[in-house]
């Protein structure tokens, strides 16, 4: 990360690279295999859902697998939300 202090600029844009290349093997995974593919499409056609998104979910539910009720499907944002405040609690 001390690349990114030397110069900000290049930094943001090799920390870009890096996300393009993250999300590119993400996408050649998902396209390797039709159940995942079908239901990254689905959950990616939700407006304002991205790949991050769309793949986090995925993986908690394990490809959707682990979502039998409503409920389940509700809960995982009050569970990402918890975490994210836990995170954000232990960083301030």
């Amino acid at each position: 990360m001390s690349f990114i202090l030397r110069d900000p600029k290049k930094g943001i844009k090799a920390l870009e690279k890096s996300i393009k290349e993250c999300e590119k093997h993400i996408l050649e995974l998902i396209n390797s295999d039709e159940s995942l593919q079908r239901n990254y499409g689905h959950i990616n056609s939700i407006p304002g859902v991205s790949i991050v998104n769309a793949t986090a979910f995925i993986a908690y539910s394990n490809n959707l697998r682990n979502i039998t009720t409503a409920n389940h499907t509700t809960a995982w944002p009050r569970s990402v939300s918890g975490l994210e405040q836990a995170l954000t609690r232990r960083h301030t």
